[in-house]
């Protein structure tokens, strides 16, 4: 290339001198044949044609050479403009429009370079989150097979060589049938899955992962048409199951100090007065007298042993979890029945009880017999709330919806300190000297067993306000 740019200048000037001094030698030559004849013209007007013709047949071939040389340097990789025609209509047109061409090749070049490095950069991006992915990540083909792996896959499952390793995603994970044939019909369908826990055998031992699918668009030359990606939760459920079999023995060990401390108190008296009985019984002395101290003392026994199991039967009640009965219940005949049961108790508190009843039962998932000893509990609860204050009240609402029922029992009395607010439904607790600390625990089981709530009104101040909520009775609402 350098060489023909050196002499490009000379062939340039000859160019322009070879038609001049072809012209000038034609007219020499007519001159010298014909000085003043006529005949000399024709000659004359042949030089003048042949100089005209040969100068724009030289202008074209600077033109088309100018051209083949800018093509050259563009085959090798330089789009470069050529030099414009010496004289406008000799090419130039030609070489207009080709160094216009090269001014858009130019850009669209440019563009594919910026389109490419964002591409690679792009690339990179992507190897450097599926290196650093703490899952592993499965490229699975339309045949199910396995074709690409991250670095964690490779180090769980082993080297994976593509389909001509023969490896399908199910022989890797070896998933059990249900789980497969979700996955199949989700690849198959190009469906999306989300979180589905398996158990595959890994590295010698099962290991627990979250399985998520996500289908890929498909595309020519692309082998790939999902990506499963599994996150290893292996040490997380451990660590729930230790975390629940720590629970377990935190609440069986409350429970059993619990279950000990109300039993240890009755079974006291029971020894003491037993022992008492003895010694009258052997006591000669008085025999009328030691008659009547034995019967006491038996009284008491009997009275102390019916205590030992009436919290025996509770602590069954709110353990008992795999039972319940179906039926439905009249919340209002249920307030009703409760009231009439605990008269004693509220009219020696002498609490002013605020409960308007209406007249259309209220049909409830829950037998009466049940909600009666719940709202019973409610109502004992709230009774012991305000014994001795000055105001003296227990209001009970009832409002209905298409859902269910709830229930609201609210007292006068001085509230759940915030402290205990955590506990009072746990078992065994109670902030009175002589409560058994069921009542509360029972009465939420029993709730709960057929698919309602109740719970402490914690927004609520003054009183305590406890909200029972009951599913409408629409058969067979055993939650147990």
């Amino acid at each position: 290339m350098s060489i023909v740019m050196k002499v490009w200048p000379w062939r340039v000037g000859a160019a322009r001198i070879l038609p001049v001094a072809a012209g000038a030698a034609l007219l020499v030559y007519a001159w010298r044949e014909a000085p003043v004849s006529a005949s000399a013209l024709p000659w004359l007007l042949l030089a003048a044609v042949c100089g005209v013709a040969t100068t724009k047949v030289l202008a074209y071939r600077r033109a088309l050479r100018r051209l083949h040389e800018g093509v050259a340097l563009a085959m090798d990789g330089y789009l470069r403009p050529v030099a414009p025609a010496d004289r406008e209509g000799y090419g130039a047109e030609v070489l207009r429009d080709y160094n216009s061409m090269i001014s858009r090749l130019d850009q669209v070049f440019a563009i594919v370079d910026e389109c490419q490095s964002s591409v690679i950069v792009e690339r990179d991006t992507i190897q450097i989150l599926q290196r650093s992915f703490p899952g592993l990540m499965l490229g699975v083909a339309a045949d199910h097979h396995v074709v690409t792996t991250n670095r964690q896959a490779e180090h769980l499952l082993g080297p994976v060589g593509g389909k001509q390793d023969g490896r399908t995603v199910f022989d890797l994970l070896q998933l059990d049938e249900p789980v497969r044939a979700r996955l199949v019909s989700a690849l198959e369908r190009g469906e999306r899955l989300g979180n589905i826990e398996i158990c595959s055998p890994v590295s010698g031992r099962p290991r627990w992962f979250s399985l998520n699918l996500e289908p890929l668009p498909p595309a020519a030359g692309r082998d790939l048409c999902a990506l499963v990606i599994l996150q290893d939760v292996t040490e997380y459920r451990e660590l729930l199951e230790s975390v629940a079999s720590r629970d377990k023995l935190v609440a069986l060990g409350e429970l059993a100090g619990g279950v000990a401390h109300e039993l240890n108190t009755p079974l006291g008296s029971i020894l003491g007065y037993a022992q008492l009985a003895v010694e009258a019984v052997q006591d000669r002395q008085g025999v009328g007298g030691s008659e009547e101290a034995v019967r006491k003392y038996v009284s008491v026994i009997r009275d102390e042993a019916r205590r030992c199991s009436n919290i025996i039967r509770n602590l069954l009640d709110y353990t008992r979890q795999g039972r319940c009965d179906e039926g439905a219940g009249d919340v209002l005949a249920a307030i009703r029945n409760a009231l009439d049961a605990h008269h004693c108790r509220l009219k020696q508190v002498d609490a002013r009880i605020e409960f308007e009843a209406g007249t259309e039962p209220l049909w409830v998932a829950l037998p009466e017999g049940k909600l009666e000893i719940v709202l019973g509990n409610l109502l004992l609860n709230a009774s012991q709330a305000i014994e001795g204050l000055p105001e003296r009240s227990i209001a009970i609402q009832v409002s209905a919806s298409g859902r269910g029922v709830q229930v609201v029992v609210e007292d006068s009395g001085h509230g759940v300190p915030e402290r205990l607010r955590n506990r009072i439904f746990d078992p065994f607790f109670s902030t009175k000297e002589l409560g058994s600390g069921l009542g509360l625990s029972i009465a939420q089981s029993i709730v709960a067993r057929y698919g309602g709530s109740l719970g402490l009104d914690l927004r609520h101040e003054g009183g305590a306000r406890f909200i029972l909520r009951l599913p409408a009775w629409v058969g067979g609402a055993c939650h147990g």
